[in-house]
């Protein structure tokens, strides 16, 4: 698992600009200086969730055979027109992904405190050892204590503002990269917010990276991962049997 910069345990400033070049050349590091004494390319599988995973498909398809297959969970690259018009939206100060983002609550006074926040909202439906799992990483002692999430949502909100548009992740790519998008069935991660717009808008972004889409059964949230590992974790074991 990797740490960008301004993320979990990272004690690096967040980059400023293209938040997605910045962290694939940091992936790019990681994979060459420390997994490459594991394992070859050819033997490694990628599997990134939302940022995570755009960025896995993004260093795959810039430099085909980084890995052998890149499974990327949701990830915020959007067909050109959402894209664009995102970023439009955020200049305006009107991107409602982003603004959610900004309005998270960051501090709290208690770990415990923190964990019956986070349990009331967004991770009511979550697997509670995935509760325990998030906030074991999402959270660090506060200055002036308590606790605080680790990632400032101001970092969170910019990486939301400036999603990835498929045509320039694509830019330059002529084949030989293995990376499938995988999307909730019910998704509505897209800048439009809507029901079902997840799906539509990665079966678009798939024909412009000549990737693969696979759509999770009866997962409905962005935080899959969380909300239902055991389908996750079948998710990655199909793709690291799938170099076997």
């Amino acid at each position: 698992a990797l740490d960008f910069s301004g993320h979990g345990a990272s004690t690096s400033s967040p980059p400023t600009g293209r938040w997605d070049e910045y962290h694939v050349a940091e992936a790019r590091e990681v994979l060459q200086s420390e997994l490459r004494a594991v394992a070859p390319a050819s033997r490694t599988v990628g599997v990134g969730h939302s940022m995570g995973g755009a960025v896995l498909a993004a260093l795959e398809l810039r430099q085909p055979g980084s890995l052998a297959r890149v499974a990327a969970i949701e990830p915020p690259i959007f067909p050109a027109a959402v894209g664009r018009l995102a970023r439009l939206l955020t200049s305006a100060g009107l991107n409602p992904l982003a603004n959610a983002a900004a309005q998270r609550r960051r501090a709290w006074p208690s770990a415990a405190a923190a964990r019956e926040h986070f349990g009331s909202r967004m991770a009511a439906g979550w697997d509670s050892r995935s509760l325990d799992a998030f906030l074991g990483g999402a959270l660090r002692d506060a200055p002036g204590g308590g606790v605080e999430l680790c990632c400032d949502p101001a970092t969170e909100a910019r990486c939301l503002g400036l999603p990835l548009v498929a045509s320039e992740v694509a830019a330059g790519y002529d084949g030989g990269a293995a990376v499938t998008l995988v999307t909730c069935s019910a998704s509505r991660f897209s800048p439009l917010l809507l029901p079902g717009s997840g799906p539509a808008a990665y079966s678009l972004v798939a024909q412009t990276l000549r990737a693969g889409v696979v759509r999770l059964p009866g997962a409905s949230h962005h935080l899959v991962v969380q909300e239902q590992p055991a389908l996750v974790a079948r998710l990655v074991a199909d793709e690291v049997a799938a170099i076997v």
